[in-house]
């Protein structure tokens, strides 16, 4: 059976993507084994490495970039999927990190604009299993990217058309002398627009997100792994612009959870445990709204509709808000 390893960079979002993300990895079959900071403890090679970065400072980008290169050089042969705020800044460093630290799987970027449900559920369905170390022909079959589609190129992604690098040796050679390549070469030229796109791994069909971002379509968790109190998303992005933040440039929509959604999910929490929550977003005091600026708003924000149902939940001990502005706070 696959495994998967997942080293989260940032704040209570991050956190609570990367436990969904992982939910859905377990549910396609995938086992997930413990890892280090660096992911270089777990007790098999894991078929799959996912990073969740962060960038909301230089710090933080600096140890997504660390970890990238950390993990990727402790398990050369494994996929890596790298998603987050810093994969949607600056993808490029980070497959180039990637890449220096030896990395002959398939790298892959998905930023706050691709569907990572989508695109997770397809990149499960292309590891190899049947055989370790060989081939497996049912899924030498999957579909390739139509002519001009920028993103899973095989002298990027270090996987042949069909096949799997780090699973043939022959083909694993070849890529890896590829990538080296096509690193090489972009060291001595400009990034351009163009160069940037195929970065990001561009999903085929419908996966491209449409109204939400790409983590919108992940499912609702019902255990937090390795904590006594669960993080609950209820809201995503912030539109306000503050000069000192790049958050919005990153996550630019402005979105919240059905609140009948968020409770079934913090039910489900409960019963399996945990008895403190903590309800969690980008923007938290938005929630309800379709923008953070409040002269914008509607009416009023549904916020303390949404802590006094949680509150009723029963055998829930605590509600925690991850942080709230001064203008968020009513009587």
């Amino acid at each position: 059976m696959s495994g998967f390893i997942v080293h989260t960079i940032g704040c209570k979002v991050n956190q609570y993507e990367s436990q969904a993300l992982s939910a859905l990895l377990e549910d396609l079959g995938l086992t997930r084994a413990d890892a280090s900071a660096g992911g270089s403890s777990s007790s098999s090679s894991p078929d799959l490495i996912v990073i969740n970065t962060c960038c909301v400072t230089a710090s933080a980008a600096s140890k997504s970039r660390r970890a990238v290169r950390r993990a990727a050089g402790a398990h050369p042969g494994a996929d890596v999927l790298i998603t987050g705020c810093c994969a949607t800044q600056d993808g490029q460093a980070l497959r180039q990190a990637a890449l220096q630290a030896g990395s002959t799987g398939r790298v892959r970027v998905l930023g706050h604009a691709d569907d990572v449900a989508a695109c997770a559920r397809r990149l499960v369905a292309s590891l190899t299993r049947d055989a370790p170390g060989g081939c497996n022909p049912a899924e030498a079959t999957l579909p390739a990217p139509s002519p001009g589609e920028a993103g899973e190129h095989p002298a990027e992604t270090g996987a042949s058309p069909g096949g799997h690098a780090g699973s043939c040796p022959a083909g694993a050679v070849r890529n890896e002398r590829s990538m080296k390549a096509a690193f090489s070469q972009r060291l001595h030229t400009r990034r351009s627009d163009r160069a940037l796109r195929h970065t990001y791994m561009t999903p085929r069909g419908n996966d491209t997100v449409k109204g939400k971002p790409g983590t919108a379509g992940l499912p609702p968790i019902a255990r937090f792994a390795g904590h006594q109190r669960a993080f609950v998303k209820v809201q995503d992005g912030c539109d306000a612009g503050c000069t000192y933040c790049l958050i919005p440039r990153l996550r630019r929509q402005v979105w919240s959870r059905p609140m009948e959604q968020v409770l079934d999910e913090v039910r489900r929490l409960v019963a399996n445990g945990h008895r403190e929550i903590v309800l969690c977003g980008i923007f938290l005091g938005a929630y309800g709204q379709v923008t953070t600026n409040r002269a914008r708003w509607s009416g009023p924000g549904a916020l303390p509709e949404l802590l006094r149902r949680v509150a009723e939940v029963e055998g829930l001990w605590r509600v925690r808000l991850s942080s709230l502005e001064a203008g968020d706070v009513t009587e």
